[in-house]
């Protein structure tokens, strides 16, 4: 994620070809190398969208239990107990 950040800042394009950002991006003349090369990146880019998709899911579940903490504490506060009623 601090990457990504600091890709930004630097306006730097970061799209078909993340990896390019990481290592060497040359692709061969040859047609046939040229489109393995270009899987091989389309594959890594997918890698790197479903890293980013589940790290944002984690966070997402985070700040949610965070916010149910939240509310669950208010109403304790506002029902003057020490805890919530069973029924």
């Amino acid at each position: 994620m601090t990457a990504l950040l600091a890709f930004n800042f630097r306006q730097t394009v970061v799209g078909a070809g993340f990896q390019c950002l990481l290592t060497e991006c040359i692709f061969p003349l040859d047609e046939q190398d040229s489109q393995t090369a270009q899987q091989t990146l389309s594959l890594f880019d997918r890698n790197v969208a479903g890293v980013l998709q589940v790290t944002a899911k984690v966070l997402e579940l985070w700040f949610l239990s965070i916010a149910c903490s939240m509310v669950y504490n208010i109403l304790i506060r506002l029902l003057g107990h020490g805890t919530l009623p069973a029924q």
